[in-house]
């Protein structure tokens, strides 16, 4: 075997070197020596730091603890096409990696998600990263009323949003202006891992139908199959289904919607679906056949009708074609633990907090 007494040399020196370094700093303490972390050994050599076996703890970056306080949301796309997505900004000046942060729908269970590590991980300074959120892709998706929280590989939050039905509208985005700093608002114009834009914002009157407008004549077209807000156009917004909605359990265990078959014909509800939004009418699929003056209970969760509600919603049923044939909105404590929201006299009257009484007449 050849011996390179060179480098035996050199290694040797260097190792007499450091263990006389290590000797002369009191009580044990070591500046720039080895630390073990599990079985991740981090040795440091001036500014450079190498890593060898076991996996970088996610809340850390070369050898230091990651500061996250200026990593903030600053766009959602909850209609996004063809998918879903979260835009993050990096607000200091230094490459900031959310490998293992965690990602979530719901405020009690932040860890829904974990990002993995890689490239895409990366949030560079003063840059953007995207973050798709689809079923597939993180396991959730953005619905029309959301929230979406970000939080430390620890479970600390990092940054959230919530918003409702009126900033999740196609075509737009909600974003901050300005970036990263300014207040949530709804934008007209989409700027995925870009700076944020305000768009063209629609003006009533002007004799253009917009993304969100719904002002009196400007967007109503008959004939083109939708039933728009105020059209009075007879052969595309009559439903001739005497079907009505007559109760909600929004908080209950299990939450369901009671329809009302109020004709004199039996109603085949394999035509009618089941919402909790108006831009995707067909989410639940109903069957069966509902007979004259019957009332049917109907249980709402991701297992039936893959929705669930919220204390503050809507619900709709439509016809096979998306038409509406009658739904109820509810606010925050319309509908709370033990009472539901329902008509009042009942089939005929106005929705109020009461007792339930799901499958027979509101009293």
């Amino acid at each position: 075997m050849n011996i390179n007494y060179k480098y035996l040399f050199l290694f040797g020196l260097i190792l007499f070197l450091v263990t006389c370094d290590d000797n002369s700093k009191p009580n044990g303490e070591q500046e720039g020596g080895m630390s073990l972390a599990g079985d991740e050994v981090v040795i440091t050599a001036g500014e450079e730091v190498i890593i060898t076996g076991g996996d970088v703890a996610g809340n850390e970056q070369g050898g230091q603890q990651a500061d996250y306080s200026l990593i903030k949301l600053n766009e959602v796309a909850s209609k996004g096409v063809p998918y879903d997505w979260v835009e993050v900004i990096n607000l200091s000046d230094e490459d900031i990696d959310l490998a293992q942060c965690t990602i979530s729908d719901q405020l009690d269970e932040q860890d829904q998600y974990t990002l993995p590590s890689g490239v895409e991980s990366i949030v560079p300074a003063q840059g953007f990263a995207l973050i798709i959120v689809t079923s597939d892709s993180t396991g959730f998706g953005l619905g029309s009323e959301e929230g979406f929280y970000l939080s430390t590989p620890a479970g600390v939050l990092i940054d959230s949003v919530e918003y409702g039905r009126e900033m999740s509208i196609e075509g737009t985005t909600y974003g901050r202006l300005p970036d990263g700093t300014g207040e949530w608002r709804l934008l007209y114009t989409e700027t995925p891992a870009a700076p944020n834009m305000l768009g063209i914002e629609p003006v009533c009157g002007d004799g253009v139908c917009d993304i969100t407008e719904n002002c009196e004549a400007d967007c109503i077209v008959c004939g083109d199959g939708l039933c728009d807000l105020g059209e009075v156009c007879d052969e595309d917004c009559q439903v001739d289904i005497e079907l009505v909605i007559n109760e909600v359990i929004a908080a209950g265990q299990p939450d369901g919607v009671e329809l009302v078959n109020m004709g004199d014909e039996p109603i085949d509800l394999s035509d009618i679906y089941l919402s909790d939004d108006r831009s995707e009418p067909f989410k639940g699929s109903l069957m069966g056949v509902l007979e004259p003056n019957a009332y049917l209970w109907i249980e709402v969760s991701d297992d039936t009708l893959g929705f669930k509600l919220k204390s503050d919603e809507e619900v709709i049923i439509s016809n096979a074609d998306g038409l509406i044939i009658d739904g109820v909105d509810w606010d925050e404590g319309d509908a709370p633990a033990g009472s539901s929201y329902r008509r009042i006299p009942d089939l005929i009257g106005e929705f109020s907090t009461g007792t339930s009484s799901p499958g027979e007449p509101n009293e």
